[in-house]
């Protein structure tokens, strides 16, 4: 395959490792079973090397980079659910208490709300524990955005007000280890959430 951010930028071939989830593997297919697989989630990619090789101007590849580099991006959700054996990385226990949370918040049921609500709080915090704030330019409007269709997804499972920063706890308790500043800005994020709420 070959990745590109855009019309410019660098860009170069790229490898795409998939993990096999049937119990007896699939064993050699054509692109077309391969496609199949890919869709019905039988296979899921986890790995995807870029071969950073190439610089891109408006559309066109204009040459070879001064610095050359492999970008490697691991799906660390994915692969967290294909060592829990889990269907979804919503399944694992990198989500599974904060919609658990969720769902006792909500007075109706949406699989596809609780997700993305889970999915933007868990963003949210560990961005404002870096120092993002809501704005209306760069990372701060990426962060708006995020609490804004989390918000909005409450709503329609009719969760009461101020229900979004009492999912800090829950994000807290599962990246504590890893996101030191979560639980030591606790307070401080549950106030912008609620602020911005």
């Amino acid at each position: 395959n070959w990745w590109s951010p855009g019309d410019n930028g660098p860009c170069g071939p790229d490898s795409e490792l998939f993990y096999d989830r049937t119990e007896n593997g699939l064993g050699d297919i054509s692109a077309e079973e391969f496609d199949e697989a890919n869709e019905s989630q039988k296979v899921v990619e986890i790995v995807n090397n870029v071969f950073m090789e190439y610089k891109k101007e408006n559309g066109k590849v204009v040459g070879k980079l001064a610095k050359q580099n492999v970008d490697m991006g691991a799906g660390f959700e994915r692969i967290t659910a294909i060592v829990q054996g889990k269907q979804n990385a919503y399944d694992t226990d990198l989500f599974s208490s904060i919609i658990s949370k969720i769902k006792s918040l909500s007075n109706k049921e949406d699989v596809l709300s609780e997700r993305i609500i889970a999915d933007h709080v868990r963003t949210a915090v560990i961005m404002i524990s870096d120092g993002i704030l809501p704005s209306n330019t760069d990372q701060g409007y990426i962060l708006r955005r995020l609490l804004r269709r989390a918000i909005r997804r409450s709503d329609n499972l009719g969760m009461p007000a101020s229900s979004l920063s009492s999912l800090v706890e829950e994000v807290a308790s599962i990246y504590e280890g890893i996101y030191i500043n979560i639980r030591a800005k606790q307070e401080f994020i549950e106030g912008v959430i609620d602020e911005e709420e």
